[in-house]
């Protein structure tokens, strides 16, 4: 089933189930100087759409950006979720393998890649669709453009920048190391971001909505710091493979410096404020501070020693709110000192891409 709904000259809304969004743009590539593809996934395997790319001519130029799925921010730090997503690297550095293509082709990678183009000279689809076979079982929407001026745009401005920050699918060292930086800065931000939706919630204040330190029930689990905690590990544990390398060792100098030592000592101390606020049970203090009570307690003064137990367990509870309000915060100041590092340490990997290893052959 397909759809399309005339917004404007050159300009379709397509909504597709069982059939592919993109078809138009597939009938052109006969005709096309140039193809660019934009997607989060591929198909494992060589599907009719890779194969209609194998067989263009010679002189049509070919890019395709894509993400490598089965990366979880919240699971990669795991050996077996790592070592998928190698595989899957693996995989989809062979689909896009540029001895397999009779045109020229560039493959790139791009782990925070989600948006989905696939483009001719003659007509762009823009909208929900992957690069696959398995998209077209699903219901999809986008927009299909056939106005030349708006079709340059979309490649200068939008499918050029992405090659710009995309490693190639021919990996080098450093275009792995690229990867390898890319992927920890999005994933130490989400798991970040996580943690914050425990402690903050929305407030309404005189009307306006706002998100405040959750007072009241804030919570954080004690499987997610022991998630953040093994992600950090098996970062420092990556980090290893940089530190012997005789042009990169500057990666692991970088990144394995005081953020990832505080935030691992913050996530992972049983004493500390966040461990003890995942362990909390408002009853079980209750029962707690109950107890010095009960030698003195009667019959008559039995509701007011329950009282003051329940108040002594709240002013307990704040307390400790307040030290993992502090650690939270803390965290999320070495969350960004993190990331700006990441962000350094890329850049100076796209200096000696640009230079080839330190040489300027310009």
């Amino acid at each position: 089933m397909i759809t399309k709904i005339l917004v404007a000259a050159g300009v379709e809304v397509v909504f597709s189930h069982n059939e592919c969004g993109f078809a138009e743009v597939l009938d052109t590539l006969p005709h096309a100087e140039w193809v660019d593809v934009v997607t989060y996934n591929l198909s494992r395997y060589d599907d009719d759409l890779q194969r209609r790319l194998r067989q263009l001519d010679k002189t049509v130029g070919v890019r395709v950006v894509s993400n490598i799925p089965n990366r979880f921010p919240t699971r990669y730090f795991t050996p077996k979720a790592r070592d998928k997503f190698r595989e899957t690297l693996a995989t989809y550095s062979r689909l896009l393998d540029p001895a397999g293509f009779a045109p020229t082709l560039a493959g790139h990678f791009n782990v925070e890649n989600h948006a989905k183009i696939v483009m001719t000279d003659l007509v762009a689809y823009v909208g929900s669709s992957n690069f696959s076979t398995e998209s077209a079982d699903k219901y999809e929407c986008g927009v299909l453009l056939r106005d030349p001026a708006v079709i340059a745009r979309i490649r200068a401005e939008v499918v050029d920048r992405l090659v710009e920050v995309s490693a190639p699918s021919d990996l080098s060292d450093i275009d792995e190391a690229k990867l390898f930086v890319q992927q920890l800065r999005q994933e130490v931000r989400q798991l970040a971001l996580e943690m914050k939706e425990g402690v903050y919630g929305p407030v309404d204040d005189f009307g306006q909505v706002q998100k405040r330190f959750r007072w009241e029930d804030a919570d954080v689990s004690g499987e997610l710091l022991a998630r953040f905690a093994s992600f950090l590990a098996g970062v420092r544990e990556d980090l290893g493979n940089y530190r012997d390398h005789p042009r990169l060792s500057f990666v692991a100098e970088h990144l394995d410096a005081r953020e990832l030592e505080e935030m691992s000592e913050l996530l992972a101390d049983s004493d500390g404020a966040l461990v003890r606020l995942s362990e909390w049970a408002q009853s079980a203090a209750v029962d707690r501070h109950l107890q010095r009570y009960l030698p003195r307690a009667t019959e008559e003064n039995l509701d007011v020693f329950v009282q003051a137990a329940g108040d002594d367990a709240e002013e307990q509870r704040l307390g400790l709110l307040r030290d993992a309000f502090g650690d939270f915060r803390r965290i999320v100041q070495l969350t960004v000192a993190f990331r700006e590092r990441a962000a350094g340490v890329m850049a100076e990997l796209q200096q000696l891409e640009r230079t080839k290893w330190g040489v300027d052959n310009s």
